[in-house]
């Protein structure tokens, strides 16, 4: 019976409002939520488009992925996933993430009636991910090596002010043996950069 061991670096806990697209750190799925980061190196389904991309090269078959998560008070996380393999491309992927906050106060001055407002933070993300064959490998054989890419769109409104920016993340899985992954994601290596 083989083994599965996956070497998962804690990550630190970063908070919402940190950066264009600190939303996309939140997990896709309740799979990846569970693994707590180690998912990097094992993920294989469409939520790899935010996980890890070069995972996007394990898919068999066309896949779909929905979430929705209600997180708190009038917050919610929405996710939807695609991913469309190739035997000679590698695979590739798309996806729609939103995270809403609404229930807003503010008021034009101290004696105005308040009006409510809302906060929407979405993404369009295109992904794909390969599975070069190495000098060595067996044709039709497992693949050691995975590399992947995803390009993304944010999308930040505030009330009726709106930015957008593009970002771009890379992924690496290299598996040495069929019980043995490493897995390497660089988020926001062009990071997006709305201004309001």
């Amino acid at each position: 019976m083989p083994v599965l061991l996956v070497l998962a670096c804690p990550r630190p806990a970063h908070p919402q409002a940190v950066g264009a697209g600190a939303f996309l750190r939140l997990d896709p799925n309740a799979r990846t939520a569970a693994l707590a980061g180690a998912a990097t190196a094992i993920v294989d389904d469409s939520g790899a488009l935010l996980v890890n991309p070069a995972a996007l090269a394990l898919i068999k078959k066309p896949e779909v992925g929905a979430t929705r998560v209600t997180l708190f008070e009038d917050t919610s996380f929405d996710a939807l996933t695609f991913a469309f393999p190739t035997k000679r491309w590698g695979s590739f992927a798309g996806g729609y993430v939103r995270q809403a906050s609404g229930g807003f106060e503010r008021r034009a001055g101290p004696n105005d009636s308040p009006s409510s407002f809302s906060v929407e933070q979405s993404a369009v993300l295109a992904g794909w991910g390969y599975s070069p064959r190495l000098p060595g490998e067996e044709e039709g054989g497992a693949r050691l090596l995975s590399i992947g890419a995803a390009a993304k769109s944010v999308r930040e409104t505030i009330d009726t002010a709106a930015a957008s920016g593009n970002g771009l993340d890379a992924g690496l899985l290299l598996r040495l043996r069929s019980a043995f992954a490493i897995g390497v994601r660089a988020q926001n290596l062009v990071a997006p950069r709305p201004t309001f």
